[in-house]
């Protein structure tokens, strides 16, 4: 999968935080696109994560709301400010 079928697939999840950012790593495993750290890290450096329509190589690449991630074989999120679930 290449990074423009990426940025085209349709799911987009909208996922709330309550603070200023939350690390892409964490947002990876509390959005359930990896189960563990070490798998979140390994999607991430294999250069399967999208930020914002780039390949992010770094975990703990502060993700903020109006960011949107694109994960390969996974879901898109959207990142929204203002709520109470991370």
């Amino acid at each position: 999968m290449n990074c423009q079928e990426l940025e085209n697939k349709t799911s987009l999840v909208d996922i709330p935080i309550s603070g200023h950012y939350i690390t892409l790593g964490a947002l990876m495993k509390w959005a359930g696109a990896a189960t563990t750290g070490g798998e979140a890290k390994q999607l991430i450096q294999d250069g399967h994560v999208l930020v914002n329509g780039t390949t992010e190589t770094r975990r703990r690449r502060k993700i903020m709301p109006g960011d949107r991630i694109s994960i390969a074989f996974g879901p898109n999120f959207r990142i929204s400010g203002g709520g109470s679930c991370l």
